[in-house]
């Protein structure tokens, strides 16, 4: 990759990996599904799977600050 400067303006040069796209799209939309659950069928196994992403969206909400955000309370000693 390089840039040049013709007339005023700066060009951006480049070419493609053809070989690394080729590779990447081979890999690309593939899943590799681990599971100790060795009695369950695979249709069942793969459920499980594709449903994941309800338990991340989960977990996401936990750490935004929006939905529970909380701050330290400070309260005063009562007067006697």
């Amino acid at each position: 990759m390089s840039v040049e400067k013709s007339r005023g303006h700066l060009t951006l040069l480049f070419s493609k990996d053809h070989y690394r796209i080729g590779r990447y799209l081979e890999r690309f939309g593939k899943n590799l599904i681990v599971t100790d659950h060795k009695e369950w069928p695979t249709d069942e196994i793969v459920r499980a799977s594709l449903d994941r992403h309800m338990v991340e969206k989960s977990f996401r909400q936990t750490k935004d600050d929006y939905w529970w955000a909380s701050s330290p309370c400070a309260i005063g000693q009562m007067e006697e």
